[in-house]
C-alpha cells in the first residue's frame, strides 16, 4: 500500500469534474494497468452514486406524486359536492386527475427515453480511443475549462507558427 501510495498521484481541474490519475513505475504497462484500474473503479464508483442519487429523486418524485393525486382527490369530492349543492350541471366526463395522470406518464416516459439515449452514448464513448475521446470531447460538455484545455495544445502550435520565420538567408537552416 505504501509503495502503491508513492507511485499514485491525483490531480482535479478546479470547476470541472476531470480527475487525472498517473502511476509512476519501471514497468509502462503496470504502471498504465494500475491507473486505468484505479479509474475504472472511481467511474464506477461515481456512476452508482449518481444511480443512487437519481433513485431517490424518483422515489422523492413518486411520493409528491401520491401526495398532489390525494390533494386532486380531495377538490375534486369538493368540487362535486358542490356542484351537486349549486346544481350545476356536469360539462364533460374527463376529470382532472385523468389530466394530470397523462402529464405526468408522459413526463415520466421522456425521462425514461433520456435515460436510454445518454446510457447508450456513454458505452459509445466508452469504446473511444483516447485521441478519439479528446476529438470527440468538445462534442460532448460545453465546459469552458475543458473547451480551454482542448485548444490549449492547437492554440500553442499557432503561437509557435513557422519556427524557421525568423531566420535570416544565411543561416543553415534557413529554406530561403
Amino acid at each position: 500500500m505504501r509503495r502503491l501510495k508513492g507511485q499514485l498521484f491525483v490531480r482535479q481541474y478546479p470547476d470541472t469534474s476531470l480527475i487525472e490519475i498517473g502511476v509512476i513505475d519501471h514497468d509502462g504497462r503496470l504502471a498504465a494497468d494500475v491507473a486505468n484500474k484505479i479509474a475504472e473503479v472511481f467511474e464506477s464508483d461515481r456512476l452508482e452514486v449518481k444511480r443512487r442519487q437519481t433513485q431517490k429523486g424518483i422515489d422523492k418524485l413518486r411520493e409528491d406524486q401520491t401526495q398532489q393525486e390525494e390533494q386532486v382527490r380531495v377538490v375534486q369530492e369538493k368540487i362535486e359536492r358542490l356542484r351537486k349543492e349549486l346544481g350545476v350541471p356536469v360539462m364533460g366526463t374527463v376529470k382532472m386527475s385523468d389530466i394530470t395522470m397523462e402529464h405526468l406518464e408522459s413526463q415520466l416516459s421522456d425521462a425514461h427515453n433520456l435515460a436510454i439515449t445518454t446510457e447508450a452514448r456513454l458505452n459509445e464513448v466508452r469504446k473511444l480511443t483516447p485521441l478519439q475521446f479528446r476529438n470527440a470531447s468538445s462534442a460532448l460538455t460545453s465546459d469552458p475549462t475543458v473547451q480551454s484545455l482542448l485548444q490549449a495544445p492547437d492554440g500553442n502550435r499557432n503561437k509557435l507558427g513557422d519556427p524557421e520565420a525568423g531566420f535570416g538567408p544565411e543561416h543553415p537552416r534557413s529554406s530561403r
